[in-house]
Formats: C-alpha cells, sequence, structure tokens
C-alpha cells in the first residue's frame, strides 16, 4: 500500500507536523490568518472537511463502476449527473455546497442565534471515523460511520449530534434539535386568523408524561406508549404484569415476567426472549449482535474487494 499519509484527514496530518512546523503555524495564526488555524472540526470548517473525506473515499477507493452504487444509494453517481464533476475536488466542493444548504444550515443557524452550541467533540469524532475508514479504504467502517452499526443505533456522523440544543421547554425554537429536553419536538402553534399557516418559529413541547395520549407513538423517558397512552414504566427489576418496561432499555423476561436490562452485543441472548432481549434486537447463533451485513445490503460491500488508488 502506498503512503497512507494521503488518506489521512487533514486535522490528523495538522496533529503529526514536526514541532518546527507547528511553531511556524503558530505566528501565522497571530496574524491576519486566524481563520485558516481552526480545527477541521469547526463549526465553519468541517463543511469542507467532512466533504473532503467523503469524496477521498470514492475517489481513492472505488473504481468508476463502484461508484455508480456506492453507498448504497448511489450518491457519487447522483450528484455528478446534476452537477457534472468527474473527479474528486469537484465532489468536494458539491458535496460542501449540498451540506451548506441542507440541514448543518439549521444548525449553523441555531448556533448563530444561540439556540444551539455545536458539539465540536462530535464533530471530530465524525471526522476521525470516516477520515480512518478512507485511510484503510474500509467499506463496512465509512458506512457504519454515515448509517449506524445497526437499526436504532445512531451514527457517529448523524448530523443531529453536532448541535446540543439550549432551548428550555415553552421556549421558541426552529428544530426539534434546538429543545434542551431529551426527545422535545419543535411544535408550531395552530395559526391565528389572518397569520400565514407556514411559520418558522415554534415552540420547545416535551414529550408526553404517564396518562396523556402518545406523541406519535412516542413518551417521555419515564413512560412508555401502551393503547395509545403513556403509561409509567416499571424499574428495571420489577414485574411487568401492570406496568410496561422501558424499551430504550430494558424488555419484559418471560421466565420471571420481571424487567431486565438489555443485552450488549457480544453477550448470550435470553433463550426464552431472544432477539427482543438484544439491545441491538438481533439474536444470531444465541448470541446478541449487530444484523449481518449482508442482510442490509451487498451494496455496503463494494469497493472492498477492488480498491483503488492503493
Amino acid at each position: 500500500m502506498q503512503g497512507d499519509a494521503r488518506y489521512i484527514a487533514s486535522s490528523w496530518l495538522d496533529q503529526a507536523r514536526p514541532i518546527r512546523s507547528w511553531l511556524v503555524s503558530s505566528v501565522a495564526c497571530a496574524g491576519l490568518l486566524l481563520w485558516a488555524c481552526d480545527p477541521a472540526s469547526d463549526l465553519g470548517r468541517f463543511p469542507h472537511s467532512f466533504a473532503a473525506s467523503y469524496c477521498r473515499f470514492g475517489y481513492h477507493c472505488c473504481t468508476p463502476a463502484d461508484r455508480r452504487v456506492f453507498p448504497p444509494d448511489g450518491s457519487f453517481a447522483q450528484l455528478a449527473r446534476e452537477n457534472q464533476f468527474s473527479d474528486e475536488a469537484g465532489c468536494t466542493t458539491t458535496f460542501e455546497t449540498v451540506l451548506l444548504s441542507g440541514q448543518y444550515s439549521l444548525i449553523k443557524a441555531s448556533v448563530k442565534d444561540n439556540r444551539m452550541t455545536w458539539n465540536q467533540a462530535a464533530a471530530q469524532a465524525c471526522l476521525d471515523a470516516i477520515g480512518a475508514a478512507s485511510s484503510a479504504c474500509d467499506a463496512r467502517a465509512f458506512v457504519k460511520a454515515l448509517s449506524g452499526p445497526s437499526s436504532g443505533v445512531p451514527a457517529v456522523c448523524e448530523l443531529s449530534k453536532l448541535g446540543v440544543g439550549t432551548v428550555g421547554d415553552g421556549k421558541a425554537c426552529t428544530q426539534a434539535e434546538d429543545c434542551a429536553s431529551a426527545g422535545a419536538r419543535c411544535e408550531q402553534e395552530p395559526p391565528s386568523v389572518g397569520a400565514p399557516a407556514v411559520r418558522s418559529v415554534g415552540v420547545c413541547t416535551p414529550l408526553p408524561g404517564p396518562g396523556v395520549p402518545c406523541s406519535n407513538y412516542r413518551c417521555a423517558p419515564n413512560a412508555a406508549c401502551t393503547g395509545g397512552v403513556c403509561t409509567a414504566v416499571a424499574a428495571t427489576g420489577e414485574s411487568c404484569l401492570a406496568a410496561p418496561c422501558n424499551p430504550d432499555t430494558d424488555y419484559c423476561r418471560k421466565d420471571t415476567m420481571t424487567c431486565a436490562s438489555l443485552i450488549a452485543d457480544g453477550q448470550r441472548c435470553d433463550p426464552f426472549d431472544q432477539s427482543q432481549s438484544c439491545l441491538s434486537r438481533n439474536c444470531a447463533r444465541d448470541v446478541c449482535a449487530a444484523p449481518p451485513w449482508s442482510l442490509i445490503s451487498t451494496a455496503y460491500l463494494v469497493c472492498t474487494e477492488n480498491p483503488t488508488g492503493l
């Protein structure tokens, strides 16, 4: 394999420079080039850093034929057709533009207006994950970073992780991610007579608690939706005959009819409850495990057999 350095994310290259180079760059930071010294995971630089790693994988690890089907949604081919680019630089510019005009633009606006704080640690974790996948031409790791390791488990590059909501219940918001309460939604009030039907501002509304009708089958963390109404959950170890278990953390054991903690991957499934006892909701050969990639899509494995640019 040729030099791995050309595949490593720019933030890693910065960290790997000799101290002498670091001192030189520090002097530059004291001048007018402060913007250039921000980390790759900074709010302003993240879109370009993410797009660069995304496109690096496509052009260093995949053949032209592979790029038509990878990732599974065919993003490379679709972007190329719509924007008429044919190389890595064009891909990076285009994908950065797509990010800036999508959900990221909402996050940036909320950070600017103090409805949200930028989660730089989460941004760096995302860049590290796709940077490592691009460096190793690891298709599985690349897709896991973008789509999550298994059903119900958020991806490290999930955009909603990049901002931390600061808006309290009952306060104005523009998106659910603005809200500080777990699971809260940004709910628009019914328009009054003469008011526009579509509004850009809503109110942070927490998920309903026990005794209140469910919201899209969702309830506050201390409740579960049963029969269309949020019901207080039983604690771990308590009986699940009269009250439901917390679906996010527990399952109802059939042998004891008590709430037990969901089992992590790599541990033996409950023989009576099988997949329902697993955090990943998948029991394979009596062991909890993330769903096999082959069952999700064979497209995840392209670019693995014949990577280019090595």
